[in-house]
């Protein structure tokens, strides 16, 4: 009778599990291959949400070049028709797809890792911290000690002294300027507060979700993450209640408990991708076209009756989760279906959009501040402003695309398989997890 083999220590398992993980380790790649990542749609990947994450940082430029181009060039951008940039300021909605897609890659990432019996704090935060602050803590020192010293770019940072925008740029190196100086000045980065935003979810969804699966078993964890949906809806209504004329710009629109849908609404994706893939691939299979439909509808809904400066009980109360909710259908579809929307979302051309979209968002308003410095300021007719509006906006694309590339060749590519190399030596555990 043969004898069981005796099961392998802790520190055996441990050994294993590293050396197997170490002979999957990427090396350093030379600059063609580095090249080469900025066009490859990588394994595991979604590539219909490579394509929205381009398009939804292409929106995001244009946003910001209508508010910025005719504050400082007023001459050239004076005869744009107002309702023209009326629809270029409502796509402000593109940073809520941001969030529900990195709620949903963020979620699914820590998911699979919670269904195999471990999350591995270690190795996540090592991939997360390469990925995020190096470039963040870049621009941002460029910001606060360069950038915030060019007289002519006194638009940028409210008019107010240099010494007024250091004395306040802690709270941009701590994630806190969201809280601290909202939307307002003295600010190094006003348009950080979205990064704030993400930071806190990065910080507190790997604990919430250990805690969840720790103390809770089957519906009891999507009926609680339903719960957290309602939070940043509540906030809002609370704050609608007691001044019913605000507008969200100020304060609502930063902050993160109270612009938080798209995020939670990524995990519930993340949740039914992970634990319910059938169920949620038969649902949507259901409704079809009708998912990229209620999408886009969702969408317009809010650029039609919402805004980030209108008063009232939608704008306030209810565009963030409407807006959400428009991105959730619209990853859904990207996620499970095969139709045109897919396909052409799926297009090679926006691969490298995507990878390049997180320091294309941190340097865009650098670079539109750099085009004031020579564009001509001049009056012109109203085919003319157009014309003008059009080409400058896609030289802000351009060079904020190219900046961005020439970053992600430099910084951002060595540094994320630098994360990936370090992050291999903490492998999770792996067990069977309780049912």
């Amino acid at each position: 009778m043969s004898r069981k083999p005796a099961p392998a220590s802790r520190a055996e398992r441990k050994r294993s599990s590293q050396k197997g993980s170490r002979a999957v380790a990427r090396p350093a790649p030379s600059w063609p291959a580095a090249f080469h990542t900025l066009f490859r749609q990588e394994a595991g990947h979604e590539p219909a949400l490579d394509g929205l994450r381009g398009i939804s940082s292409m929106f995001v430029v244009m946003f910001h070049c209508a508010v910025w181009l005719p504050a400082a060039l007023p001459d050239s951008f004076r005869a744009l028709p107002q309702g023209f940039l009326l629809f270029w300021r409502q796509t402000w909605f593109g940073v809520d797809v941001f969030f529900v897609m990195s709620g949903f890659l963020i979620g699914r990432i820590l998911m699979r890792r919670l269904q195999k019996g471990s999350l591995g704090f270690l190795s996540f935060y090592l991939r997360r911290g390469f990925r995020i602050f190096p470039i963040y803590y870049l621009v941002l020192t460029a910001s606060v000690f360069w950038f915030a010293r060019i007289e002519e770019w006194g638009l940028l940072f409210g008019r107010r002294t240099w010494q007024e925008t250091v004395g306040g740029s802690w709270a941009n190196f701590l994630y806190l300027s969201n809280y601290v100086r909202g939307m307002g000045f003295p600010n190094a980065m006003t348009w950080s507060w979205s990064l704030c935003v993400e930071e806190h979810f990065y910080l507190l969804l790997p604990a919430a979700l250990v805690l969840l699966w720790r103390f809770t078993r089957g519906a009891m964890r999507p009926l609680l993450m339903f719960a957290v949906l309602a939070v940043p809806t509540a906030s809002r209504w609370y704050e609608w209640a007691q001044q019913p004329d605000m507008s969200v710009f100020m304060w609502i629109h930063p902050m993160s408990h109270t612009h938080g849908d798209g995020l939670v609404m990524g995990v519930l994706i993340a949740y039914a991708y992970v634990f319910h893939r059938e169920q949620a691939t038969a649902w949507v299979a259901r409704l079809g076209n009708l998912t990229w439909i209620l999408g886009v509808a969702c969408i317009a809904s809010a650029m039609l009756w919402g805004g980030l400066r209108t008063p009232g009980y939608f704008p306030v109360v209810w565009q963030y989760f409407v807006v959400a909710l428009g991105a959730t259908f619209l990853v859904l579809n990207g996620v499970f279906l095969d139709n045109a929307g897919t396909r052409f979302l799926s297009y090679r051309v926006w691969t490298p959009l995507a990878r390049v979209s997180y320091c294309t968002y941190l340097i865009q308003m650098f670079v539109i501040f750099w085009l004031f410095a020579w564009w001509p300021n001049r009056p012109h007719g109203t085919a003319g402003a157009l014309w003008m509006f059009c080409a400058s906006s896609l030289v802000v694309i351009v060079v904020s695309s190219l900046v961005a590339g020439l970053t992600y060749l430099l910084v951002e590519r060595p540094l994320l398989d630098q994360g990936a190399r370090l992050a291999v030596r903490f492998p999770p555990r792996t067990h069977t997890p309780p049912a």
